[in-house]
């Protein structure tokens, strides 16, 4: 009895001693390793996870359709702190990937002290099985967030696009509403637009169709809903697709429909007949005599193509832009 005491005290203290010495090993000799693991994997699921909050477009029956959104891409990415020879590391991916890499990804596998270093963004299915046939130390594949638009080009002004500049070392949005917007949508919240998906898909057909016809350099349309407000459409032309956005020149992210500056001019005469329509001082069929100027106060106006029209209804004044036509409106209103 005494021996099966001492053979199994001895035996559970053998196993204590063997767990003993790994927690020391884990804990005390390796702790320094493992600290910068559990840190390597933290800078590499930021690196690779987008927090972003979605944009919504609506139809007729006011449901929300995604307009930007964030989808998973396959990435090849490497931890410099675990490569011993970065310039044999670099020649392998080169020869692997069958490629020319960038100079400064050779010199980013330099830095002992780098957790996390990008070497193929958005990689392609032959890229991710060479990578893994070939093994290479501290080379690793695995899949990133990036900001989504599954319509393309519709609306691509209003919505914008999420990008990195000089400003910005993370995604951050640099135009439209993704740069409105931005603190919201980082933040994780997402973004409902009035916006109709299928009004501004025709709105941008029929521009594309106006300007391949009289060759013009641009265009807008925007389709606004009179009782509320609401913007339904938002097309300009030419446009972008803001998943490819690098493969468009600057210009075309400007949006012309409230960035552009030009003089007013006949924009008013619609505003100047509502006024007069709602104050029941004249309807569209209101007429007056048209003799191709006017004066008032020393200044004379005239009409923009110097025409004289004769007898015209108001609707004629806004289908001609007539501009003695607005200046007797505004005279019957007061």
């Amino acid at each position: 009895m005494a021996f099966r005491l001492v053979l199994l005290t001895s035996f559970f203290g053998l196993i204590y001693g063997i767990l003993g010495f790994n927690l020391y090993q884990l804990q005390v000799v390796k702790s320094d390793y493992y600290v910068k693991r559990a840190d390597a994997q933290s800078e590499i699921l930021r690196e690779l996870e987008l927090r972003r909050g979605q944009i919504f477009f609506t139809d007729r029956y006011d449901k929300k359709i995604p307009a930007a959104l964030n989808k998973d891409y396959p990435v090849i990415y490497a931890v410099p702190k675990e490569i011993s020879d970065p310039e044999e590391a670099y020649a392998n991916l080169n020869l692997v990937l069958n490629k020319s890499l960038p100079d400064n990804i050779k010199t980013a596998l330099s830095n002992k002290e780098s957790l996390f270093k990008m070497i193929i963004d958005k990689a392609t299915k032959d890229d991710l099985l060479a990578i893994s046939e070939s093994k290479i130390n501290g080379v690793y594949t695995n899949t990133k967030q990036h900001r989504f638009y599954p319509f393309e080009k519709l609306a691509s002004h209003a919505l914008g696009f999420v990008g990195i500049n000089d400003k910005n070392n993370a995604p951050a949005g640099l135009y439209g509403i993704e740069s409105l917007y931005d603190d919201s949508l980082s933040g994780g919240e997402d973004v409902e637009l009035t916006i109709d998906r299928n009004i501004q898909a025709h709105a941008e057909e029929i521009l594309q169709s106006l300007a391949e016809k009289f060759n013009a350099t641009g265009g807008t349309i925007i389709v606004q809903e009179p009782k509320t407000g609401k913007i339904l459409a938002l097309a300009n032309f030419p446009d972008f697709n803001p998943n490819i956005y690098s493969e468009y020149p600057l210009k075309n992210f400007l949006n012309p429909a409230v960035q552009s500056v030009y003089e007013p001019g006949s924009v008013f005469k619609p505003f100047t007949m509502a006024a007069g329509i709602e104050s029941g001082k004249l309807t569209p069929e209101t007429t007056y005599y048209d003799n191709g100027s006017v004066t008032l106060n020393g200044k004379t106006i005239t009409n923009w193509d110097k025409k004289s029209y004769g007898k015209i209804t108001m609707t004629g004044v806004i289908e001609r832009s007539v501009n003695t036509g607005a200046v007797y409106a505004e005279s019957l209103i007061g």
